[in-house]
């Protein structure tokens, strides 16, 4: 059950880090201590409710920043300069908090999507940023993917009552 939630985290982490970097690091406080099925369904609802959240402005630009650091040794003098010029019109925006992203960060995540082609970082490739038509709870299992609450129930059948 630990390795579906932290799989589950890796796809959602950058988002959940958008909607606010405490969040960010309350689900990894929550990962670190995790030891039961209840432990593990409540980050799962927690990561689920952080979803609904709106982004807030100020974490989407350090998310941007962040996973910048990811190209930023292997991109040419001419990607810094076009990622640099997407961060600062998305550092313009006014709104403090957004449901969507602007354009003007679809087109900073599109660059980036693009650097991640050019230069694949497996952990990245996974990620519901730049998986958008993928679920957010479908994850990869050996056999097939899975969906992380159908794996939950049955599981909770096994361990009977939630703690």
């Amino acid at each position: 059950m630990k390795r579906e939630i932290e799989q589950l985290w890796a796809i959602n982490k950058y988002e959940v880090m958008m909607k606010g970097y405490s969040f960010y690091k309350q689900i990894q406080s929550l990962l670190k201590s995790a030891h039961t099925p209840a432990h593990f369904r409540h980050i799962y609802e927690t990561i689920h409710d952080l979803k609904m959240q709106h982004f807030h402005h100020q974490d989407v630009i350090n998310t941007l920043e962040h996973i910048w650091g990811y190209f930023k040794s292997d991109a040419t003098d001419k990607e810094k300069q076009h990622f640099f010029q997407y961060l600062y019109k998305c550092q313009q925006l006014t709104d403090h908090t957004y449901n969507v992203f602007p354009k003007e960060v679809q087109h900073a995540l599109a660059f980036l999507s693009t650097l991640l082609d050019t230069y694949p970082h497996r952990y990245l490739l996974q990620s519901s940023l730049f998986l958008p038509k993928n679920k957010w709870n479908l994850i990869n299992h050996p056999d097939s993917p899975l969906s992380v609450d159908s794996f939950y129930f049955k599981k909770e059948e096994c361990y009977g009552e939630r703690e």
